[in-house]
């Protein structure tokens, strides 16, 4: 046993294919053994997406390793409920699952509202559960697989592929084995150009083309161990705790420091999700968020977060913030008040800001470790968004971190969250100065951007900046599409005004249209507004920032408005999963035990009296 692998988390991708030859059934399979041996023994971790042809052999090899070893095998098995909630059907056995793998089963949401019969619910909640394998893994190889022949449109293999670029993985492609991965590099052979997995193109056309299983299994072990050993360098890891590497005493070190940046997502109550990711991650490593991170970003309800847990507010306080303010704040969810509430928001704010900026207050008052009112007195640097709804102008409130940070050196804190979360229509702006100040989630949802500005703007270097990202949940719901009025809508509207089987008859020669003016995107723009925005950050995030420096924890959903409290317990729950689920990733690369260097206020600017 050694642990030559550490660190890797790699997506095996594909199937056995059932329109192939038994020979290449055997081949994946005896390579799909031979793998998982090689990598559970060398402490990697295996993550597959439960299809059943690969699942089992993973799973016989975790059998083995457990009875061998006493422990779990590193093996990660995601699952989407699309399969999961036929179990028996499919073969799926969460709890024996678990049993024997080190990781807890991961399942991802069915995708429901699909807009037309042409987009099948399968294909959708595999497309959600791909991108979390994405999600999970640092490499990817990619074999078998199937529909290539009969159905490409089908086959999973060139998703998966394509995830794998678009995350810019070390990917590892097999085709001599056989399968849908073997077909579509016939038809795309320039892709052993750009497998960034440290092989030249000959020698990836060599391992794509071979069939001798143990040549196969020793090259890309090989290969792996080597990409292993290049990521730990890259993030200062050569043994002993984590992050730390002594370079010899010949070599002058280039001052260089790691800047790790915590990001956090608007979303209102559903911020019960945020706050349950960060309360948990502490728990489960032990480590203090505040001492950790050289930047919090926050928007919105991120924003609140952001603000407390830089005014040493713990995470856990900041939980039950939530729990036992967010009724409060948001009234009216499942009783008679809120049909009133309802009614008044065509008219008016539909929340009393006087309740929230109330509730904050005695927030920071009881549990900031901070007594000072002033932002620029916060343990860690912070920049939280909002926009002025007289100037048209973005705002960022941050500490006098930056070149201009004297300009928000006096703002208040309390001002500064009742600002960036004074959320269009449902709170009233917030008055600062000359601006009238309302939700920074209307131009920076997901912060992420606004941080790598601020990055620059201290003159740190993007190879230095590892960002973690929090969400507070999605909704697999397709959204980037109008209404379409179906054969189950029609017949739901029929069935208000004729018998039960007239109204299916109907409906049964009704053709979907779309509804494209105003009335169709009404009840979708809103959500896809602010899928799109965290969509956007992470894709810029990934193109600038190093391999592995960007981490997004987030959660798909049902939909959940950003005033329904009573889906605060849901929303905790949610958000203890995820922690658990990227504890992994976290530990490694942000929570590691290593302090970020301190940040203190400027005397000069510490000199400046509030007004």
């Amino acid at each position: 046993m050694n642990d030559t692998l550490r660190g890797l988390r790699i997506w095996l991708s594909g199937s056995v294919p059932t329109d192939t030859g038994a020979a290449d059934k055997e081949r994946i399979r005896s390579f799909v053994a031979g793998l998982a041996r090689a990598v559970f023994e060398r402490g990697g971790t295996l993550v597959h997406g439960s299809h059943p042809t690969i699942r089992d052999v993973l799973l016989e090899e975790a059998r083995a390793f457990k009875a061998a070893t006493g422990r779990p095998a590193p093996l990660l098995l995601v699952v989407s409920q699309y399969y999961s909630k036929d179990s028996a059907r499919f073969g799926v056995d969460i709890p024996a699952w678990n049993d024997v793998c080190e990781e807890k089963v991961i399942e991802t949401a069915e995708v429901v509202g699909v807009a037309s019969e042409a987009d099948r619910p399968s294909k959708a909640s595999l497309s959600l559960m791909r991108r979390r394998l994405a999600e999970q893994t640092n490499v990817i190889i990619a074999v078998g697989g199937r529909w290539w022949n009969g159905a490409p449109g089908q086959a999973g293999v060139p998703e998966e592929i394509d995830a794998a670029r678009h995350y810019r993985m070390p990917l590892f492609l097999l085709g001599g084995l056989g399968g849908a991965t073997a077909g579509f590099l016939d038809a795309n052979p320039e892709l052993l150009a750009v497998c960034h997995n440290g092989l030249t193109t000959e020698e990836n056309r060599a391992l794509a083309a071979a069939q001798d299983v143990d040549h196969v299994v020793a090259v890309i072990v090989a290969r792996l161990e080597a990409v292993a050993r290049e990521r730990r360098e890259k993030v200062g890891v050569t043994g002993g705790a984590p992050g730390r590497s002594v370079p010899p005493a010949s070599v002058a070190a280039p001052a260089r420091i790691p800047r790790r940046i915590l990001c956090l997502d608007g979303g209102g109550i559903r911020g019960a999700f945020t706050a349950a990711v960060l309360d948990r991650l502490e728990q489960l490593t032990r480590q203090k968020i505040i001492e950790h991170f050289d930047l919090i970003v926050g928007t919105s309800t991120g924003g609140i977060l952001a603000i407390g847990l830089a005014m040493g507010v713990p995470p856990g306080r900041i939980l039950a913030f939530y729990r036992e303010d967010g009724p409060v704040i948001f009234p009216g969810d499942g009783n008679v008040g809120g049909a009133w509430l309802e009614f008044q928001h065509w008219f008016a704010t539909k929340f009393d800001a006087r309740v929230l900026e109330e509730r904050l207050r005695a927030a920071f008052a009881g549990s900031a470790t901070v007594k000072s009112s002033q932002l620029a007195d916060a343990l860690v640097r912070v920049a939280v968004t909002a926009y002025d709804a007289e100037s048209d102008r973005a705002i960022v409130y941050r500490t006098p971190h930056g070149p201009d940070g004297t300009l928000s050196e006096n703002i208040d804190r309390l001002d500064a969250a009742l600002a960036t979360s004074a959320a269009p229509t449902y709170f009233s702006a917030r008055q600062i100065d000359h601006a009238k100040a309302i939700d920074g989630g209307v131009w920076a949802n997901s912060p992420t951007v606004v941080a790598l500005a601020e990055a620059a703007d201290l003159g740190w270097d993007l190879a230095d900046v590892s960002i973690l990202s929090v969400g507070t949940t999605f909704t697999p719901t397709l959204l980037a599409r109008p209404l379409h009025i179906d054969k189950k809508l029609v017949k739901q509207l029929l069935s208000f005004m004729v018998p039960g089987p007239l109204a299916t008859i109907i409906s049964m020669f009704w053709k979907p249209q779309p509804v494209e003016g105003k009335l169709g995107w009404v009840a979708t723009i809103a959500g896809l507004l602010m899928k799109t925005q965290s969509q956007s950050a992470a894709h810029v995030c990934r193109r600038l920032l190093a391999e592995d420096a960007y981490l997004r924890v987030d959660a798909p959903t049902i939909d959940t408005p950003m005033d329904k409290a009573g889906a605060i317990n849901r929303l905790i729950g949610l958000g203890e999963e995820e922690a658990m689920s990227n504890k992994a990733k976290v530990e490694t690369r942000f929570l590691n035990g290593i302090p970020a260097p301190k940040w203190q206020r400027p005397p000069a600017a510490a000199a400046v009296g509030r007004p």
